[in-house]
Formats: C-alpha cells, sequence, structure tokens
C-alpha cells in the first residue's frame, strides 16, 4: 500500500499489477531492467521500454515516513536533514517592525528638516534618476558645496531620528502614545 498513486491510465495500472508477476517467465530476478530485460518485458506486454522503466522505478522508490529515524545513534530524522531556507516567523516580524519604524522614522525626520533640508533630500534621493548637487545648486542658486553641506546635516538628522526610533523599537511608540 503506498500513499502515492502509482498508476494513473489503465495502462499503467495493468503494467503495475503485472511488472513483478512478468519477470519471473523471463528469469529476473530483483535486478535492474537494463539492455535487453527492458527489451524483453516491455515486448511481453506489449509496451515502450520507456514505460517499463518509468514503473519499475515508481515500485522501486517506496514511501517512508520523515519521523524515520535516519542515523544510527537515533538522534536525527529524516525530516531534521529536509532545509529550509526562508525566513523563520521571527526574522519576518523583526523586518517588517524595523522597516515601519524606518518609515515613520523617515516621517518623522522630514518633520524635523528645514524646507530647504528636505528640498536637497527629495531632490537627491526621491527623484528619478537623482539629481547632481551641481543641478540642485542651480536651483537654489548656491554653490554646489553648500549642496553637499546642507544634504550632509539633512542626512545626520534623518539618520538620529531613525536610530532612535530603531533603539527604542515597538514599546517606544507604546509609551508615547499613551
Amino acid at each position: 500500500w503506498s500513499l502515492v498513486k502509482v498508476g494513473t491510465t489503465q495502462a499503467e495500472r495493468k503494467l503495475f499489477q503485472k511488472l513483478s508477476r512478468g519477470k519471473k517467465p523471463l528469469n529476473i530476478v530483483d535486478a535492474e531492467l537494463t539492455g535487453e530485460n527492458l527489451k524483453k518485458v516491455a515486448d511481453l506486454f506489449g509496451v515502450k521500454e520507456e514505460e517499463v522503466l518509468s514503473m519499475e522505478m515508481r515500485v522501486a522508490s517506496r514511501d517512508f515516513s520523515l519521523d524515520k529515524v535516519s542515523t544510527d545513534d537515533g538522534t536525527i530524522t529524516y525530516l531534521d536533514s529536509i532545509s529550509d531556507y526562508r525566513a523563520n516567523q521571527e526574522e519576518i516580524v523583526e523586518s517588517l517592525q524595523a522597516t515601519e519604524l524606518t518609515q515613520e522614522g523617515l516621517q518623522k525626520g522630514f518633520e524635523k528638516l528645514s524646507p530647504r533640508e528636505r528640498y536637497v533630500i527629495e531632490r537627491r534621493y526621491l527623484t528619478s534618476p537623482p539629481m547632481k548637487l551641481r543641478e540642485v545648486g542651480d536651483e537654489l542658486e548656491i554653490s554646489k558645496e553648500r549642496v553637499r553641506q546642507i544634504e550632509t546635516q539633512a542626512l545626520k538628522k534623518l539618520r538620529a531620528v531613525i536610530e532612535s526610533r530603531l533603539d527604542h523599537g515597538p514599546e517606544y511608540k507604546h509609551r508615547r502614545e499613551n
């Protein structure tokens, strides 16, 4: 008995039922069906060699429990040896929380920026393609060095707000709301 359905068509079911009985008259005992033996079995049942080989492989690979012990010391099961490279629930939640806190930090940080700093950050990072220092300087009628200084100052402010939110996490948010 198997949990996996072996034969799906009528011809496959018939082949499955007759395969082991058909090997005996041909003197094929527990040997792999290759070459001449494969041709003999295929001719006996009137099917293609590929069909016989496919069914033989299905029959040979039996089901087994993933909870079955796979080592001599009895500590590891087959299930333990299956790798799952997806992130676990804690990592997913942590990542989502960090993203949410970062976004909230950006919003709060943008509130702390002066209009000029906000303008520079928007033009340098939030437009596609980002503008160059010289282009932003031309729009504001200041030097590209001054734009770089404003950008550096604004990024420090944003970083401080974001780090503060990440350091305090959700409990900080909860305390502030209450």
